[in-house]
């Protein structure tokens, strides 16, 4: 069972170290972006793949690397559980740089207008 944490998404395997984004398509639909962020070039465990479509476009013959990716839509059966782990990310971030916690409010808002949604 997948938990989306404040620094990661914790599997059998232990905490997978990832960043949440907001994003808006060029097709208008809104989603969250989870990135990677153990390493660069890192990949998400089985465990994750089998749960969402990750997106990796590495190519080792032009020596282009880049860290797994997926998008959660609201549609997802997970969105609520990945909208808590972002919540908690953006609640640390505010915690430990006070500079930040203006901008963790307006993310906050539309994160809860894309969940509303």
């Amino acid at each position: 069972m997948l938990q989306f944490q404040a620094h990661g998404i914790k599997t059998s395997k232990g905490v997978e170290k990832c960043t949440y984004m907001l994003s808006s398509l060029i097709s208008g639909g809104k989603c969250i972006t989870i990135y990677s962020s153990k390493t660069s070039c890192s990949r998400f465990s089985p465990e994750v793949h089998q749960a969402f479509d990750i997106k990796n476009d590495t190519d080792m013959m032009t020596d282009y690397f880049e860290s797994d990716l997926f998008r959660v839509f609201p549609s997802h059966p997970l969105f609520a559980e990945v909208v808590e782990g972002y919540k908690k990310q953006l609640a640390f971030r505010a915690k430990r740089s006070p500079r930040f916690a203006g901008s963790a409010q307006q993310y906050l808002a539309a994160l809860n207008q894309l969940a509303a949604a």
